[in-house]
């Protein structure tokens, strides 16, 4: 609160993709990779695959930890880390300011329940005084050739539902502010698509959908 007031934000999609081939790589600066206990990649359907959003404008860089390991550090708003395989279950993350250390005063103390088989966004969203945690399951059910899949989180400050059109055509309905929107089939190959709020375009963003694959893109900023 005590630096200099910045521009906001314009808002930004970042292409997660989570099917193979595997997640696009995570901008600098690059988040510390989960070490907690790691699923045996020889039985996927025992593990879960994780990845953490920073998506609150007001809360500073953070240092997170699970069950006294690191997840990341030094993230800051709108960074994120690629998906990971980790060991189905339950366990406790930590948010810290960045170099706090483990032992830091935590700005949030969360569970968590991963289910095998399954690959989880953790939204951090909330303000600097209440930083809250959101954990979004995405879809896994299978894709045929041809077939690619989109969804849409919805982290945009200040926005109601957001809709997307795909070369005109209405794709996804509503996208709910802070939530998901649910998972939307669609043809494979090149797309140019749309994010508004009502009659107001926030963002046009050009593509290529590989088949098979499942894109979930997280709308940041203000």
């Amino acid at each position: 609160a005590c630096a200099p007031a910045t521009p906001s934000p314009t808002p930004t999609a970042t292409d997660v993709s989570t099917a193979l081939p595997t997640a696009t790589s995570t901008p600098e600066p690059t988040p510390t990779p989960i070490r907690a206990p790691v699923a045996n990649l020889d039985k996927p359907s025992q593990q879960a695959n994780v990845r953490i959003v920073h998506a609150a404008p007001d809360l500073p860089a953070v240092d997170i930890y699970v069950e006294g390991l690191t997840l990341a550090t030094n993230l800051s708003y709108t960074r994120y880390g690629d998906a990971t395989p980790f060991a189905s279950g339950d366990y406790t993350l930590n948010v810290v300011n960045a170099g706090a250390g483990m032992d830091g005063k935590s700005l949030l103390s969360t569970g968590i329940s991963l289910q095998p088989g399954l690959t989880y966004t953790l939204l951090l969203t909330g303000s600097s005084d209440k930083p809250a945690l959101k954990a979004v399951a995405e879809s896994d059910d299978p894709l045929s050739a041809g077939q690619s899949r989109v969804a849409v989180i919805n982290v945009v400050a200040g926005a109601t539902a957001l809709a997307v059109t795909r070369d005109g055509t209405a794709l996804i309905d509503n996208a709910p502010n802070g939530d998901t929107s649910a998972a939307t089939v669609t043809a494979s190959g090149s797309a140019d698509l749309v994010f508004a709020q009502g009659a107001t375009t926030l963002l046009e963003k050009a593509l290529d959908l590989r088949e098979r694959t499942s894109y979930t893109y997280v709308l940041v900023g203000q």
